[in-house]
């Protein structure tokens, strides 16, 4: 059997893949950079999200109290008073903090005995002015 042995040309392939097998500075540098440019991005992304939550979060709370009045104004007899008809009536409840609801009740054009109730819920996002309406019939059954 034959021996062989390393030659020159053997152990100059074997130093410069030695001196090649970190990273430099240079690239570490760029991958940092890169990775900072990313993470930024998410970032950005989570801010976009939880200020759209948020303002989901005000409209499905407008929504809610528009409801919860209408329900409220539906259970009501027909000739109670505050089924009249007029124009943006006080709320027989306490608007919830942060948000003003008003209501209107009119005849309903070409149907007898009932009133059309219409609710708004106004509210303030980010120092912009916002609102809901909610239109609903009362039929009169007593």
């Amino acid at each position: 059997m034959m021996r062989t042995y390393p030659t020159a040309n053997h152990k100059n392939e074997r130093s410069s893949r030695n001196a090649e097998a970190g990273f430099t500075l240079m690239e570490v540098l760029i991958a940092i950079s890169i990775l900072a440019v990313g993470l930024l991005a998410i970032a950005s992304m989570q801010i976009a999200a939880i200020q759209t939550t948020g303002g989901a979060k005000s409209i499905s709370t407008g929504i809610m109290w528009a409801e919860d009045r209408m329900e409220f104004l539906s259970s009501l007899p027909f000739a109670n008073a505050a089924l009249n008809v007029g124009n943006n009536q006080p709320d027989p409840l306490a608007s919830p903090p942060g948000y003003t609801i008003t209501y209107d009740v009119a005849n309903v054009f070409g149907v007898a005995n009932s009133r059309q109730i219409t609710i708004n819920v106004q509210w303030t996002e980010r120092g912009i002015n916002k609102s809901t309406t909610l239109t609903g019939v009362k039929p009169q059954l007593d």
